[in-house]
C-alpha cells in the first residue's frame, strides 16, 4: 500500500489561496497602522516645535522669534533655525516621516527649488546662526511658521511685504485656535491638489497653547487675502484654498480654526 507524501495540487492551491486571502487582509491593516503611526509622530513633532517657541519666548521677554527678515526666509528657514541654534529643539523634530517629495529632502526644499529656481544654499541662511554642518545648505524641514506670526495685519502687503512686528506671547488673542506651525502644503502643480500631508483632507497643525491636532480644511476659517477684516469670498467655497495660513483675518490677533473671525 502506497502512502501519499506531500500535498496534492488541489491542496497546494487551497493553501496558496488562503495565504493570499490573509495577505489581502493583513497588508491594508498594516498600511493603516503605519499611516496612523506617522500621523502621531508628526503631531508629536508639532507639539515639540510649538513648545520650543514658548520656551524661546519666555527666554526673550515673551517676544516670539523674529529674525528681521521678510518672507520667505522668516517662516521657512529663520525661525526653525533660531530654535535649532539656541538648542530649543532637535533637528529631527522639524521633519515629518511622511515628507518625501520629488528630489528634495522635504516640502520646504521642494517649494524653494520650484519657486526660487534653485535649492536652498548657504547664502539663504542667516550668517549669525550657529547651525550643524548639514544645515548649511538644503534642508529637510516639513513645517512652516506663517507670515501672520510677525506681519502687521493692518499693513498693505501690496505696498510693503517686509513690515515686521515683534509680537509677544500675550498678544495672541486665540492661542488654541491660531495655527503657529503646520505641516506645509502648497499646490505647485495641478496634480498636487490630490496630495495633502498624510493623504487626508486637512492639515496637521501646532498651536501656541501647546497642543497639536489635525484640522480638517473645511474647519479652517477662509483667508483674508486683502487684509480688510473680511473673508476672501472668491475662495470661500473652495476648501483647498483655505490652506494658506499667511492670510489669517486680523493676523496674529485672529484665528484659523473654529468659528468666528475675532
Amino acid at each position: 500500500m502506497k502512502i501519499s507524501k506531500g500535498f496534492t495540487l488541489i491542496e497546494l492551491l487551497v493553501v496558496i489561496s488562503i495565504i493570499a486571502l490573509l495577505i489581502s487582509i493583513i497588508v491594508p491593516a498594516l498600511q493603516k497602522s503605519k499611516q496612523k503611526a506617522s500621523s502621531i509622530w508628526c503631531l508629536s513633532n508639532l507639539r515639540a516645535v510649538t513648545t520650543s517657541v514658548r520656551v524661546y519666548s519666555m527666554s526673550h521677554d515673551t517676544y516670539l522669534p523674529n529674525s528681521g527678515r521678510a518672507w520667505p526666509h522668516m517662516g521657512f528657514l529663520d525661525v526653525p533655525e533660531m530654535l535649532l541654534s539656541g538648542q530649543y529643539i532637535a533637528g529631527d523634530s522639524l521633519h515629518c516621516p511622511t515628507d518625501k517629495r520629488g528630489e528634495a529632502p522635504g516640502i520646504v526644499s521642494d517649494w524653494w527649488r520650484t519657486n526660487m529656481g534653485r535649492p536652498v544654499d548657504e547664502s539663504d541662511h542667516m550668517s549669525n546662526l550657529s547651525l550643524p554642518t548639514e544645515n548649511s545648505g538644503d534642508v529637510d524641514y516639513s513645517y512652516y511658521w506663517p507670515v501672520k506670526m510677525y506681519y502687521n495685519a493692518n499693513a498693505d502687503y501690496k505696498k510693503d511685504f517686509s513690515l515686521l512686528t515683534s509680537w509677544k506671547l500675550e498678544d495672541i488673542k486665540h492661542p488654541s485656535a491660531l495655527v503657529a506651525f503646520y505641516h506645509f502644503w502648497c499646490p505647485i502643480n495641478p496634480e498636487d491638489y490630490d496630495y495633502l500631508p498624510h493623504k487626508r483632507d486637512g492639515l496637521h497643525s501646532g498651536f501656541l497653547d501647546g497642543h497639536a491636532e489635525f484640522v480638517p480644511i473645511g474647519n479652517i476659517i477662509p483667508r483674508d487675502f486683502n487684509r480688510d477684516g473680511k473673508p476672501d469670498e472668491t475662495q470661500y467655497d473652495d476648501p483647498l484654498k483655505r490652506d494658506n495660513m499667511d492670510w489669517t483675518t486680523n493676523g496674529i490677533l485672529g484665528r484659523d480654526a473654529g468659528g468666528g473671525y475675532n
